[in-house]
């Protein structure tokens, strides 16, 4: 939109565009990837426009010339904050609850004192998993046949990881390995839709009455892999469920939702998704993305769960919910009325006629 609405006001369009103009539509490209997606002029073809490869490269270029900030760096760098949060847990978890805290926070960083974060966990996966080896190995045996020398799949929980390992691995490394281990990569919802295809699924499901009303959010990042509604139709595979596809991204977009100038806004961009769970009346709310499920918490008042845990649950005959709790919703101030450039056309247009039939001729 920062784009479109510069090019608008120019007469020139985009060779009228200032430098201010160029800096705002970098900053308020959150890579969502969906410019990407709808765009018809992507690799093979010959055009071969990459939006948000564009914007990276626009932002690498600014931060090699001015440096990078300190809430950047912060942001940028979730090893060094999980350690943070590792060490000190769980009095992190705590104190991010604190407003005076949050305040001290958002003066500090710059990050938004009514932003809801991620909470900190006291292991690493790979601390858990590390553990839990061999018990793991021995179940996925149980459950499936010894594959062939192809390698065995490489499943991925969150759809950003995922997108990560599908398509910006083989853009940055490059080489036959990336482009192995792309070929091999499946979200865990395309993953187990694929043994459904195969009849390997186990579908008994001890629940009484279904689940009724599901919302399911499809994350921008699982949109670019272009898989489908794995997850949506692996939730259908449930007796008496009813799932209501929300396509609208929530707009929380890694960490740009936090900052403090861009939290209102987010919240207002992600207002239809907002909107689509709210007219679908859900039991329960699902997104795959961690993040867009904290976003739909602030603007919908529901906590909303990944499908693999609604799905989990329902295994053990048990229902996940997502009751409203207007507490938790935000709703972010109204922006300041401001003619925009069809406005003004509008007026440049009066003729005198019209002047005179509004009285003022």
């Amino acid at each position: 939109p920062a784009m479109f609405d510069a090019v608008d006001r120019q007469p020139d369009e985009v060779k009228g565009m200032t430098d201010a103009d160029r800096e705002k539509v970098v900053d308020e490209c959150y890579q969502c990837k969906m410019c990407y997606v709808k765009c018809p002029y992507t690799p093979p073809h010959s055009w071969q426009i990459d939006f948000p490869r564009l914007m990276l490269r626009a932002d690498a270029n600014r931060r090699k010339k001015n440096g990078i900030p300190l809430r950047e760096k912060l942001l940028g760098s979730p090893e060094r904050a999980g350690a943070i949060g590792r060490a000190t847990w769980p009095f992190s978890n705590v104190m991010n609850e604190v407003k005076a805290h949050r305040w001290l926070f958002e003066k500090l960083v710059g990050v938004h004192r009514d932003k809801k974060l991620p909470e900190f966990a006291a292991r690493t996966f790979e601390d858990w998993f590390s553990d839990h080896r061999d018990e793991i190995a021995r179940e996925i045996e149980r459950g499936e046949r010894p594959r062939s020398n192809a390698g065995r799949p490489i499943v991925a929980l969150q759809p950003t990881c995922g997108y990560v390992l599908k398509s910006e691995y083989v853009n940055l490394l490059g080489g036959d390995d990336a482009k192995k281990v792309a070929s091999k990569t499946m979200d865990v919802c395309e993953y187990l839709m694929k043994l459904e295809t195969e009849g390997k699924l186990e579908k008994n499901f001890p629940l009484e009455g279904g689940l009724g009303t599901v919302s399911y959010h499809l994350p921008c990042h699982l949109q670019a892999q272009n898989i489908g509604f794995k997850s949506r139709d692996l939730l259908r595979l449930i007796p008496k469920t009813r799932v209501v596809l929300n396509e609208k991204c929530t707009a929380h977009d890694g960490t740009w939702a936090m900052k403090t100038e861009h939290f209102h806004d987010s919240l207002r961009l992600g207002k239809k998704s907002f909107d689509e769970v709210d007219q679908a009346e859900p039991r329960v709310v699902a997104s795959d993305c961690p993040l867009a499920a904290i976003q739909l918490e602030q603007g919908t008042g529901r906590k909303a769960w990944h499908p693999i845990q609604i799905l989990d649950a329902a295994y053990r005959g048990e229902k996940l919910e997502s009751p409203a709790d207007a507490t938790k919703k935000i709703v972010p101030p109204p922006l300041p009325e401001q003619p925009g450039s069809d406005s003004l056309r509008d007026v440049q247009a009066l003729t005198a006629d019209d002047i005179r039939k509004m009285g003022h001729g």
